[in-house]
């Protein structure tokens, strides 16, 4: 293989991983506020809530003095369903009803249909802030991309939901908020830090139901290593976007969570004659939309 076709198959293989990784729900912290509207997670109905996550990432390197666009396209449908709770926490049963990944570039495109998890089933805890918790062992949510290895599902389910604040909130109220995810499988880690600055905007109706509107500001890094065509590679980019999130205070469920970024950064590929830096521009967009 050519040398800058095994760096092309690298970025690939980077983009794959960073997009699958994603940046779920926005976490909240304390709010210093002592009246207002009280958020917190109930799913206490006892009825199924079905929610699709998409991930649309574009991705540019430059190689050898040519761009390359690599655009990367997750989506992910899970039904939860309550089942009580232990302890002051939330019971809630997962199942993967849906999942599709398409990645493209110059190469042509990578097509996986993650039949692997499709119709898996898990259980998890929630607590009514949002902590996540009692999640299974990374694999047994394992799917492959083609050529690209295995990958699991279960960290981006332990950053899913956005966190609440402690106290009730108003309307202009910020508190900081910090999400950090660890993934290591396949052979390819990554690590996720996202700081935060959530804001009450206001209340409003949105997907049928009473929601309290929140704005995000993020900035972050993103730190990723791994191996590709036998020639091992390392990632560093910083990441910032804004975001807004809709949380239905009656009912205890998130409806909406879209977020917009973009980051800059560089994939180090070591191969003979010494490491060679490939400079990276990224523009994504995440969401979280439940769908019932």
């Amino acid at each position: 293989m050519r040398f800058r076709e095994v760096l092309v198959c690298v970025a690939v293989a980077a983009a794959a991983l960073v997009v699958l990784s994603g940046c779920a729900g926005t976490c909240g912290v304390k709010s210093e506020k002592v009246r207002g509207t009280t958020l917190e997670y109930k799913m206490d109905g006892g009825e199924a809530l079905s929610y699709r996550q998409t991930s649309d990432m574009v991705q540019t390197m430059e190689v050898q003095g040519q761009s390359i666009p690599v655009q990367s396209v997750e989506a992910l449908e899970f039904s939860v369903v309550p089942d009580g709770k232990d302890g002051g926490l939330l019971r809630l049963g997962v199942t993967v009803d849906n999942m599709s990944i398409v990645v493209s570039s110059p190469q042509g495109d990578l097509d996986t249909e993650a039949a692997d998890v499709v119709g898996r089933g898990f259980e998890m805890t929630l607590s009514k802030l949002g902590e996540e918790g009692g999640l299974p062992d990374s694999e047994t949510l394992v799917y492959t991309i083609e050529s690209q290895g295995e990958r699991s599902l279960v960290p981006m389910f332990g950053v899913m939901f956005p966190d609440l604040p402690e106290h009730p909130v108003e309307v202009g109220d910020t508190w900081p908020a910090l999400l950090t995810m660890h993934e290591d499988t396949g052979g390819a880690e990554v690590l996720l830090v996202m700081d935060a600055v959530n804001t009450v905007e206001g209340f409003e109706e949105f997907g049928g139901y009473d929601c309290v509107k929140i704005s995000s500001v993020l900035d972050g890094t993103i730190e990723a290593s791994g191996k590709q065509e036998g020639v091992d590679w390392t990632m560093a980019s910083e990441s910032e976007g804004t975001g807004v999130w809709y949380f239905a205070h009656k009912e205890g469920i998130v409806v909406s969570d879209v977020t917009d970024g973009t980051a800059h950064g560089a994939i180090t590929v070591d191969v003979p004659g010494g490491p060679t830096e490939i400079p990276v521009t990224r523009s994504f967009t995440m969401s979280l939309e439940l769908i019932e």
